[in-house]
C-alpha cells in the first residue's frame, strides 16, 4: 500500500470511528448514473448515500426562470431539454436509490425543511452496503 492510500484509510478509519459527516452535493443530476457516482464515492469514504428528489413541472420551471434577471436566467430550452431526459428515482428498479425523499418544487418553497432534515436525520444510517459480487448475482438470476 503506497503513501496516498494508507493516509486515505487513516481518513476513512478516523471518520468512522469519530464522526458522521455530511456532504451535500447540489446538482440537478438529471441522469441516474450521475447520482450512482455519488454512490460510488459514499462507498468509497464509508459514508451513507440519500438523496433528496425535488419534483418540478416544466411549466413551473419556465415559470420560476422568468423571474430570474441576466446571467441566472436559464435558456428556456435548456430547463426542456432537461426535463425531457431527467430520470427520476426509481427505488423499484434500483435498489441503490432506496433512500430517497421526493419533495415537490411547491413544498421546497413552503420551508419542508423540518421534514427534510428529520428525514435526514432517521434514514442517515450505515454506509452504502457494497455492491452484489458477479457471484451474486449469477445466484439471483439463475432463481
Amino acid at each position: 500500500m503506497g503513501a496516498a492510500e494508507e493516509l486515505e484509510q487513516q481518513h476513512v478509519d478516523h471518520a468512522s470511528r469519530h464522526q458522521r459527516l455530511l456532504v451535500i452535493v447540489d446538482d440537478n443530476m438529471h441522469y441516474r448514473s450521475m447520482r450512482y457516482r455519488c454512490l460510488q464515492q459514499a462507498r468509497k469514504w464509508q459514508a451513507a448515500y440519500l438523496q433528496l428528489y425535488v419534483s418540478c413541472t416544466p411549466d413551473l420551471a419556465l415559470q420560476r426562470n422568468s423571474r430570474r434577471q441576466g446571467a441566472a436566467r436559464v435558456p428556456e430550452a435548456s430547463l426542456l431539454r432537461m426535463a425531457a431526459v431527467m430520470e427520476a428515482p426509481d427505488p423499484v428498479r434500483f435498489a441503490w436509490e432506496a433512500h430517497t425523499l421526493v419533495v415537490t418544487a411547491q413544498e421546497a418553497v413552503e420551508g419542508s425543511s423540518l421534514r427534510l432534515w428529520s428525514w435526514v436525520a432517521s434514514t442517515w444510517g450505515p454506509p452504502a452496503p457494497r455492491p452484489p459480487s458477479l457471484q451474486e448475482l449469477q445466484t439471483r438470476w439463475a432463481a
